[in-house]
């Protein structure tokens, strides 16, 4: 907390949000350690967006008018931070490889994911090609990087800038647009990048 409300909190986002008339959802993906931290995430993401049945389903709009919660209906923007990124592509991966319908209903839901030096790695969920597909969709994901941490570079380059990544980089991310956050510091990516972040949600928002 020493650095501001700003760079030490979700406060920027959630303010960006309401401005938005967003609903927001803060999971803490470190929650209860790394032991149980995904435990807690795949419990928290399910409780707000359920598998949908097997039987039943055909779209979104088959499911307007029927007593379902309204964030059942709403379109998802996600900000996933370092693990984040990597709980929420297992959560998915887990909740869609096996149910069609789970898949469908979230491919019409989720609108926009930007990854901010998340963990994830594509070769999980290689045969879940919806789900290779989205983290990879030029039109709703984008990764947001330090640097740093994952490509070794001693330079600052300026945020939103395209980064150049190399073979080991696309087959662990795939072909994800990559920019920079503009800071060397993992702790500071989604604060550096807030701008270029909601530019991305903007694109699609609804």
């Amino acid at each position: 907390m020493t650095a501001g409300m700003g760079p030490a909190t979700a406060y920027p986002f959630v303010k960006e949000a309401w401005k938005r008339n967003m609903h927001l959802i803060l999971i803490d993906p470190n929650a209860h350690g790394e032991r149980f931290g995904f435990t807690v995430f795949k419990r928290t993401w399910r409780w707000f967006f359920p598998p949908i049945p097997d039987q039943g389903y055909t779209s979104m709009h088959s499911l307007r008018g029927k007593s379902v919660p309204r964030h059942f209906l709403s379109p998802i923007y996600v900000l996933a931070h370092s693990m984040a990124g990597s709980q929420l592509v297992r959560s998915l991966h887990e909740m869609t490889s096996h149910c069609e319908n789970t898949a469908s209903h979230f491919q019409e839901r989720i609108k926009s994911i930007a990854f901010t030096d998340s963990t994830h790695n594509l070769q999980w969920v290689k045969e879940n090609i919806w789900l290779c597909d989205l983290v990879q969709s030029p039109d709703s994901s984008l990764f947001f990087t330090s640097l740093e941490k994952h490509l070794g570079s001693g330079d600052i380059i300026p945020v939103g800038k395209e980064v150049e990544t190399d073979v080991f980089w696309n087959h662990r991310f795939g072909n994800i647009e990559t920019v920079s956050a503009g800071t060397l510091d993992h702790q500071l990516t989604n604060y550096s990048a807030q701008k270029e972040i909601w530019k991305h949600f903007d694109k699609v928002l609804l």
